[in-house]
């Protein structure tokens, strides 16, 4: 019989390409798949007319002839209880706005798992965890290694970026019975097309290209010196694949709990770098003037022009196009996980292209 999958935030970037990748298991017959979104009729429609896949509306916990979608929020414990207690493997994709009422609904049910009742949980988290304020607009030389340096990114304290969620799940093994094991995915900068039913498109860089748009030209946020890892959405979600596979063909292969933390880092750029490489993009589709381009990196953003953005509503440039975030996917590639699809600089045309909706 087919183990029963959870996958929450079907309807968001990351999750909805997941269930691209998933839902080949499903349709091999590895996984019985089970949405857990808000909009449950509009995503049920859309897997069905947009990925081609059997898709109904059910009451959680119900076997279906296809995917299962259930309607509710994180919030309504009874119904995501219920969804979760028909699992066998949870991989939560949602939304990090409201990943900590969804850790504290998984950290009480699993806490009462039944024993002797095996359940994996894949939680999304983020290489947001590893800034460091004090190395903020410089290159920083310090890459984490998710094997060498698995203590130290374990027992990051609450105040970090993601820092409270993932201890909570990372401290789910301790009080639920021994067959429930947990798995931490971390992803840096995400790019690319996405193939899911709803949001397509990822965060930071169309965040940058809006605020080029706002302020009519492009220019480097602080020195550009500081260093993020990157990886496509489709490498992503191959990564998803492989370890539901790897778990239902080969768990004694993965690390969990303790030591169940996966970085997801398949490339770097340096924001200088990336903010040239949207040069061209943003002159070909008219989003700047030639002459209000980087300059090759020479032109940089303005404390005035911080200003007119935080008078937008937009005041991310300053704080995170500065930071460096630098990871090593070692557990990942001990798997067999090999990236394929192109760099993030091949993608910028394609990012400014959608985003002037042509």
């Amino acid at each position: 019989m087919a183990k029963q999958l959870l996958l929450t935030g079907a309807s968001g970037y990351i999750g909805g390409d997941v269930l691209v990748a998933l839902g080949r298991l499903a349709a091999a017959g590895a996984v019985a798949l089970t949405l857990f979104v808000r909009d449950a009729d509009a995503v049920a429609a859309r897997v069905r007319a947009d990925l081609g896949l059997p898709a109904a509306v059910v009451p959680a916990g119900t076997p279906v002839d296809g995917i299962a979608v259930v309607a509710g929020t994180y919030e309504d414990r009874a119904v995501f209880g219920a969804a979760i207690r028909a699992a066998d493997i949870v991989v939560h994709t949602g939304d990090a706005a409201d990943s900590a009422a969804a850790a504290a609904v998984l950290a009480a049910e699993l806490a009462g798992w039944p024993a002797g009742r095996d359940l994996l949980l894949i939680h999304t988290s983020g290489t947001a965890i590893l800034v460091d304020p004090a190395e903020n607009d410089r290159a920083s030389s310090r890459v984490w290694d998710d094997v060498a340096d698995i203590r130290a990114i374990t027992a990051w304290p609450a105040g970090r970026p993601h820092g409270t969620i993932d201890q909570t799940i990372l401290g789910i093994h301790r009080t639920a019975p021994g067959g429930v094991r947990t798995l931490v995915v971390a992803p840096p900068l995400v790019y690319g097309r996405g193939r899911g039913p709803g949001n397509q498109r990822s965060q930071q860089v169309p965040t940058l290209i809006g605020a080029v748009a706002a302020l009519g030209r492009n220019a480097i946020v602080g020195s550009g010196r500081a260093i993020w890892g990157n990886v496509h959405v489709q490498d992503l979600s191959a990564l998803y694949a492989l370890l539901v596979r790897t778990y239902l063909e080969a768990p004694h292969r993965l690390a969990y709990n303790a030591d169940g933390y996966y970085f997801a880092s398949a490339g770097e750029h340096a924001w200088r770098s990336l903010t040239v490489a949207l040069d061209a993009p943003l002159v070909r589709h008219g989003v700047v003037a030639a002459d209000r381009t980087s300059a090759d990196g020479t032109a940089v953003f303005s404390a005035a022009d911080y200003r007119a953005l935080l008078d937008r509503g937009t005041a991310v440039l300053p704080s995170f196009f500065v930071t460096n975030s630098r990871s090593r996917a070692t557990r990942a590639r001990a798997l067999g996980w090999a990236p394929t699809r192109e760099s993030l600089a091949a993608t910028l045309d394609d990012e400014v292209r959608r985003f002037v909706g042509a």
